[in-house]
């Protein structure tokens, strides 16, 4: 069995015998980093947080989101909404008055408030014909509804 004192594994590290070792374990330990942080990074960006928006029972509201028709991309919901608590009044594509062939627009979702309590609102913008493709952009709302 060999066994090294603290100093002459030191002087190891630090000498020419551990210098390619060394090399090729940060080179490793570089790139697992940065794989690990682009696998989970790209991840954590393509879901947004959710805003919160408070309103009172009764009312109506409206998300107003940026959106380009001629892409064939619109916001679909992404999972159905609390029956209970939401209902869906309307959705709208509303182009530009003046502007650019195949300049983008705002979608506007109209919702009404049924009853006090949470819900929350999921849209994805995507193609509606691409079943297998998850949407581009995901939109998440938390709604309270107060009495």
């Amino acid at each position: 069995m060999v066994c090294f004192s603290p100093a002459r594994l030191l002087e190891l590290w630090n000498g020419k015998i551990m210098d390619r070792k060394r090399n090729i374990i940060l080179a490793v330990g570089l790139l697992v980093l940065v794989a690990t942080l682009l696998f989970f990074g790209l991840r954590v960006l393509r879901q947004d947080s959710a805003e919160v928006i408070s309103v009172r029972q009764g009312d109506e509201f409206t998300l107003s989101l940026g959106s380009n028709a001629t892409t064939g991309y619109q916001w679909q919901l992404s999972q159905p909404l609390d029956q209970e608590r939401l209902k869906l009044i309307s959705s709208v594509y509303i182009t530009p008055e003046q502007g650019r062939i195949g300049q983008g627009g705002v979608e506007h979702w109209t919702f009404k408030a049924l009853k006090s309590g949470r819900a929350v609102i999921k849209l994805g913008y995507l193609r509606p014909w691409e079943k297998e493709v998850p949407p581009v952009k995901s939109k998440a709302f938390l709604i309270r509804i107060e009495q």
